[in-house]
């Protein structure tokens, strides 16, 4: 596989939409690739299709040949040569759409399964059914041998998968015990699938609704008051049906109360603001 290297890159990220995709003979695409300045017919032809609309998007081609997994994505802002163009060592899923989602989606299943290791910390392995990993994600994987290969390959593939096993029914992941070491809070929080999470307590202050934080006008000093709950590492986590049970390590259950005390006034005061800019 190839790419481009830059010496001292600046990286200039753009969204950008494919337009139209050209196919030339795989001769041309190499002379392209050592002369990209030169003037071409076929972005001539096409030169109303590629711009840079009012919110920054550019509009663009891309150019593949036979025979090549690589591309070039080109916005010639009215020119006939590539005035904007990026190189893509592997354009094949760009070129095909419902190939780029169906990636992605089995992409987002893989990185499910390798965080489901924080679920339970004391579990080696984690049993995760067809059924679950279809609601979590939307591809249909049961029955389909296909998808069902593609994902064991992607997954003996991750560094924190040790032993994958697949049957009819689902899979069980045994993951590697390097990665397997104790998240913190912060940890857990970062996984988007971790979307209400509860703190927990032996002497029972309630349920603290610490996902709740993200939704409130907080700012960094604030949070860092409170450091020593984010970075404390989990003891335990349980998934019920409201949400996520955690319970941390060496953090009282005043400190907690406290917490919770804090995310209260924080709330109220939110709601004060909406109603006076209601007013």
């Amino acid at each position: 596989m190839y790419t481009t290297f830059d010496r001292k890159p600046q990286f200039h990220l753009r969204n950008f939409v494919i337009e139209k995709t050209i196919w030339i003979p795989k001769e041309e695409f190499a002379s392209m690739l050592g002369n990209p300045m030169e003037d071409k017919d076929f972005i001539a032809d096409n030169k109303d299709l590629m711009y840079p609309d009012f919110y920054g998007i550019y509009h663009c081609l891309l150019v593949m040949a036979e025979g090549r997994t690589d591309g070039i994505l080109i916005e010639s802002d009215g020119y006939d040569y590539a005035r904007y163009a990026s190189y893509v060592p592997d354009a094949t899923a760009l070129s095909y759409p419902s190939l780029y989602a169906m990636n992605r989606k089995l992409a987002d299943m893989v990185d499910f399964i390798v965080n489901e290791r924080f679920r339970n910390i004391t579990d080696e392995s984690r049993r995760l059914s067809f059924e679950e990993l279809e609601s979590q994600i939307g591809i249909p994987v049961s029955g389909n041998t296909f998808l069902q290969d593609m994902l064991g390959k992607m997954l003996e593939e991750r560094p924190e998968v040790l032993v994958m096993e697949m049957d009819a029914e689902g899979l069980t992941v045994r993951y590697q015990l390097e990665f397997r070491t104790v998240p913190t809070l912060a940890d857990v929080m970062k996984l988007n699938e971790y979307s209400d999470i509860y703190l927990m307590h032996p002497k029972d202050v309630g349920f603290i609704p610490v996902s709740r934080v993200w939704n409130l006008d907080v700012g960094k000093k604030e949070l860092e008051r409170w450091g020593d709950i984010f970075n404390a590492k989990v003891k335990s986590i349980q998934r019920k049906g409201y949400g996520i049970e955690i319970e941390l390590e060496n953090i009282s259950a005043e400190r907690l109360q406290k917490f919770d005390c804090y995310l209260m006034v924080c709330e109220v005061k939110k709601s004060l603001l909406i109603q006076e800019m209601d007013m």
